[in-house]
């Protein structure tokens, strides 16, 4: 059994209930296990335009297990001659069996739209997926919306990973140095902690955001 971190794509050789060493981690010969690929259409609901929506750049994965297999959510850019913060980033979904060979849902899942969230999200787009799950089998995703202006932590909610529920910006903005913590986010599961997706603590800081309940009622 392979137990798949999100971030850099470290595993970890192990047998379910027993606790993970750090000296257990390795890096598979097949990095990188996800990559930049041209061939993948989207067309626009903002433009109406036909976009290389993963053309640029693939990074930024959150990972989790459904129904025995690995799930990804990872941030595409479009975009290769924009300058950097100057392309629109969307979310693609990949599965994989091993955790290790993956097969990349043909659109993006989260992306910016012609929706109540436009002004905040396009035209920079959504991006840092951050993942979990409740137990009541109900996915939460953490993202931050980058308008190019204004970066700014959103929430949305999935029963399938494909079809996602954006609700109200979790916080409006952060002024000075606070800020910088929008860019990054974790989720934790409070019951299962296993579940959460991880992190480059040496790249990034990290913002806890979702506390012990998720009040959907709440959310607009």
């Amino acid at each position: 059994m392979y137990c798949l971190l999100s971030v850099g794509f470290f595993f970890i050789e192990c047998k379910p209930g027993l606790f993970l060493a750090e000296n257990t981690f390795f890096k598979p010969g097949e990095n990188p296990i996800l990559s930049a690929d041209s061939s993948f259409q989207f067309v626009d609901p903002i433009t109406n335009n036909t976009v290389l929506w993963q053309k640029a750049d693939v990074f930024n994965p959150a990972a989790i297990v459904k129904d025995h297999q690995v799930y990804i959510l990872y941030r595409c850019e479009d975009n290769p001659d924009a300058h950097l913060g100057g392309r629109t980033s969307r979310l693609g979904l990949a599965r994989s069996d091993d955790g290790i060979h993956f097969t990349k849902h043909p659109v993006p899942v989260l992306f910016p739209d012609d929706d109540l969230y436009k002004k905040y999200e396009y035209p920079g787009g959504c991006e840092d997926p951050r993942l979990t799950q409740t137990e009541d089998g109900l996915y939460v995703l953490a993202y931050t919306a980058w308008n190019q202006d204004i970066a700014r932590l959103s929430i949305a909610f999935s029963a399938d990973l494909i079809h996602w529920d954006k609700k109200d910006r979790l916080c409006q903005s952060l002024p000075g140095q606070m800020a910088e913590y929008l860019e990054q986010v974790r989720v934790y599961d409070h019951q299962n902690e296993g579940r959460s997706s991880s992190t480059d603590q040496n790249q990034w800081k990290i913002l806890d955001v979702l506390g012990r309940t998720i009040d959907q009622s709440r959310l607009v």
